[in-house]
């Protein structure tokens, strides 16, 4: 039997490791809470405060609405009319949110926004399991405060759920090769599929063609292709998205398959649609003012992810024919990376891929390549993370530089700036663009002198919680003025037009976000002509125009405008009065 000494000195140790347990455990839980928490904050803060943007929002808010209204869950409809655009799966999630809080800009927002937040935490895990607990929360705070992830996310779009399938997708390919796990692979393929109930082929298109690079480089391909049983994969893929597709194109008689496969995916990639257009350097320029300042970085990570590349040096090839080089690429690894290596190739092709894909399309919008700023987003912790480990102030002294000419010339073209913004308020514009260049001047100037005395890790951490609250700053600013100038008053027009039972006109403005806050369909005619044929076949109705009408509505017999504020007017129309 053991002494009592001796079992005193077991059940110490046990406790030792209960307690050493215990403390790993919230090492890990805190850090992850507490940028989650704060992903959380940012993304859901005033999230229903202003009211829909036209016309991207009210192109998916308006439709969940009337999925609604109607019960028509198959095809998704505009102002009661079908209107074949992407798939509905974002739909079907807001109409959802709709049942939970009601019908509201805050319901309408919030599965973007839960998808943005849900990005942050699965990045998080996956940069912690494949780098370091350090690397992940620079990735992860980096992510959540890129302007143009944030602003995407706050928005009723399609773009965010696809960048949240989509990476989703990617990490999981990554984790299930490297762990040769069924289950992860069998996941990503399902998020493939969700991909594309979201927006189309590009959600298989894009993840086939990042995956395919990325294991070419390596070799080994038939044992690769064995192990993603890509017809598995395809049949789950198929499973989730063709049942919709089938019954829609069934339904519709062929129209749907015309107009959103033909039209929004093989036109939209080779031609200009909707007037969404720009020349090829459109998406680097997105990419990387969306990313500001911390892109300032992420130039030299992404240069750091090409290095990587080209010094590549254990090849087996050399010295062999063609024939047995593919031979010897097509049966075993022809390089091999530690897990560090492979995580900053598989970011840099993640990164690049995706930016020459959506600039080779013609037709551009500027949240096209937020699916990329993950991978963006991590190339540019692991050369952060580099610097503060080898101490080195010239990696945040050059990119502080850059960044403080940078404001110095915005600063001081602000009056050009501003002259040339259309549908933007001359004076806020130009309020907004000096404030924001002052401040982060004064707080470049301010982690500069802490990077004078060697700290680089303080130095950056005041530089990053100055500017992100800069940034949140300006940016709640900035959507104040736009909300103000670009829709108010229109949902109080709206609001009061339908408290009768007149009908309502939209005349010569998109404004699909008018129907949500008429709760009912609105009359849209083409042109003057149209318009008064309209009314003279009905007693009454109430018109909302542009304010640059306001001179022919003043005129045309039997129309009072009841109010003009702004940039809209609206007009009540009465026979005989």
């Amino acid at each position: 039997m053991k002494s009592l000494t001796e079992t005193k000195i077991l059940t110490s140790r046990n406790d030792s490791r209960l307690d050493n347990s215990a403390i790993y455990h919230w090492q890990k839980i805190i850090p992850f809470s507490l940028v989650f928490l704060a992903t959380c904050f940012i993304l859901f803060a005033n999230l229903g405060k202003f009211p829909l943007f036209n016309p991207d929002e009210a192109l998916y808010a308006e439709p969940a609405r009337e999925m609604l209204d109607t019960g028509e869950y198959i095809t998704t409809l505009l102002n009661y009319k079908v209107r074949f655009t992407k798939p509905p799966l974002v739909i079907w999630a807001m109409a959802l949110s709709y049942k939970v809080f009601g019908v509201n800009e805050f319901a309408a927002r919030f599965f973007g926004a839960t998808c943005g937040a849900l990005l942050v935490a699965f990045t998080y895990l996956f940069i912690e399991k494949y780098s370091s607990r350090r690397k992940a929360i620079i990735t992860s705070l980096l992510l959540t405060t890129a302007p143009l992830y944030v602003g995407v996310a706050r928005e009723a779009i399609t773009d965010m759920p696809l960048a949240l399938f989509f990476a989703g997708s990617l990490m999981s390919f990554f984790h299930a090769y490297k762990q040769q796990s069924n289950k992860w692979l069998y996941l990503a393929y399902v998020l493939v599929g969700l991909s594309v109930m979201t927006k189309g082929p590009v959600g298989i298109l894009l993840p086939a063609l990042i995956m395919a690079s990325f294991h070419v480089i390596q070799g080994n391909i038939k044992k690769t292709i064995a192990f993603y049983k890509p017809i598995y994969g395809l049949l789950i893929i198929a499973a989730i998205a063709i049942p919709w597709f089938a019954v829609e194109i069934i339904i519709t008689k062929g129209a749907y398959y015309q107009e959103f496969l033909v039209r929004e995916n093989f036109e939209r990639f080779t031609s200009v649609v909707d007037s969404h257009k720009g020349g090829w350097w459109y998406h680097i320029v997105a990419m990387l003012g969306g990313f500001l300042p911390w892109s300032i970085f992420s130039v030299i990570g992404l240069i750091q992810f090409l290095s990587t590349v080209t010094k590549i040096n254990k090849f087996k090839l050399p010295n062999l024919r063609i024939r047995q080089a593919l031979k010897l690429w097509w049966q075993e690894p022809i390089v091999i990376w530690d897990t560090n290596k492979q995580l900053i190739i598989f970011a840099g092709l993640w990164t690049i891929i995706t930016l020459i894909f959506f600039s080779v399309s013609v037709s551009k919008l500027i949240s096209y390549t937020v699916p990329a700023f993950p991978a963006l987003a991590f190339l540019t912790s692991y050369y952060i993370d580099k610097a503060f480990s080898e101490n080195k102030r010239s990696v945040f002294s050059y990119p502080y530089i850059i960044f403080a000419l940078t404001c110095a010339i915005v600063y001081s073209i602000a009056p050009f700036i501003a002259s040339k913004a259309k549908n933007f308020p001359t004076h806020e514009l130009l309020t907004t663009i000096r404030g924001f260049s002052s401040f982060e001047l004064i707080v470049l100037m301010v982690a500069g002198i802490v990077l004078l005395f060697k700290k680089p890790l303080p130095s950056f951490a005041l530089f990053f919680v100055l500017t992100t609250s800069c940034t949140l700053y300006f940016a709640n600013r900035t959507a104040n003025t736009l909300s103000y100038y670009w829709e108010e008053p229109l949902p109080q027009y709206a609001n009061y037009a339908r408290q009768s039972n007149w009908p309502i006109f939209v005349f010569d403005m998109r404004k699909p976000s008018i129907p949500f806050y008429c709760l009912r369909q609105v009359n849209q005619p083409s042109s003057r002509e149209t318009l008064v044929e309209s009314l003279k076949a009905i007693p009454s109705a109430y018109i909302l125009t542009k304010a640059n009408n306001k001179e022919y509505f003043a005129t045309l017999p039997n129309c009072k405008i009841l109010n003009a504020e702004r940039n809209y007017i609206l007009v009540a129309w009465q026979q005989n009065k």
